[in-house]
């Protein structure tokens, strides 16, 4: 129901009502390109054109770029590959320690680089695994639009 503001009759303003953001707009306010269009990224799978189309996909359309996902995938892939990189440099340093100091100086600096390692491999661990998951939900939105386009 539109809002309306003022104080008599004739001074009643109608104002607009937005657009659905979620993509669940009705046929007519997809065909006339609003927020329910989706023209996705650059070498994305886009959305048949068409009223029909947009009628019978319109609202099962997921309005995410798989592109983006695989940015981020790629952005985490980077991140794990530099971790684990340094937890191999920890690693190397935490066997060379015992040569530079010796007693609790020593067994200390070894138990630092240690925990040190130990996160670094699980950081990059849980970021391998993000990006597994990322390149599982691209896969899943890739299959999505390409069985919506058959329709």
């Amino acid at each position: 129901m539109p809002a309306a503001s003022g104080q008599s009759a004739n001074n009643i303003q109608v104002e607009a009502q937005a657009l659905i953001a979620d993509g669940a707009n009705t046929a007519a306010e997809a065909g006339a390109g609003g927020v329910g269009v989706s023209g996705g990224g650059a070498g994305d799978i886009q959305r048949p054109p068409g009223v029909a189309a947009a009628m019978a996909i319109g609202e099962f359309w997921p309005s995410i770029s798989e592109n983006d996902i695989q940015r981020v995938v790629d952005e985490h892939r980077a991140a794990e590959q530099r971790l684990s990189d340094y937890g191999d440099t920890l690693k190397r340093k935490r066997s060379e320690s015992p040569n530079l100091l010796q007693g609790q100086a020593g067994d200390a600096r070894v138990e630092r680089l240690t925990e040190m390692m130990n996160h670094a491999y699980a950081v990059a661990d849980h970021l391998g695994s993000k990006a597994v998951t990322g390149e599982s939900y691209k896969s899943t939105v890739v299959g999505l639009k390409t069985d919506l386009t058959r329709i």
